[in-house]
């Protein structure tokens, strides 16, 4: 499956499959670097379910590809502005992932 397929049916749970797609090919053959605006925008989503499952795969390509990392940081912004998200579950997430872009 593709990164623009897996990024626009991106769900939680699905990070780990991106995660692995990046591993293997890289960062830029994998496509990532190519779509990293549409993580960017799950990130920044209004609607929580899809924030949060855009904040959860940016800090897990943070954290497990290395390859990922100069990209994930474009999601920093998002994830900083969410952090004042007026739903918890969102606020908790977008801080633990603004630590994992930062840390990593």
């Amino acid at each position: 499956m593709s990164i623009e397929s897996l990024l626009s049916e991106l769900s939680l749970g699905d990070e780990a499959k991106l995660v692995d797609v990046v591993k293997a090919d890289g960062a830029i053959k994998s496509g990532l670097a190519d779509n990293i605006e549409a993580l960017v925008a799950k990130c920044a989503s209004k609607d929580p379910a899809t924030a949060i499952a855009g904040l959860t795969t940016a800090a897990a390509l943070s954290v497990g590809a290395p390859a990922a990392q100069p990209f994930t940081k474009e999601c920093l912004t998002a994830a900083l502005e969410q952090a004042a998200s007026k739903s918890a579950d969102v606020r908790n997430v977008a801080k633990t992932s603004a630590l994992a872009i930062c840390n990593n």
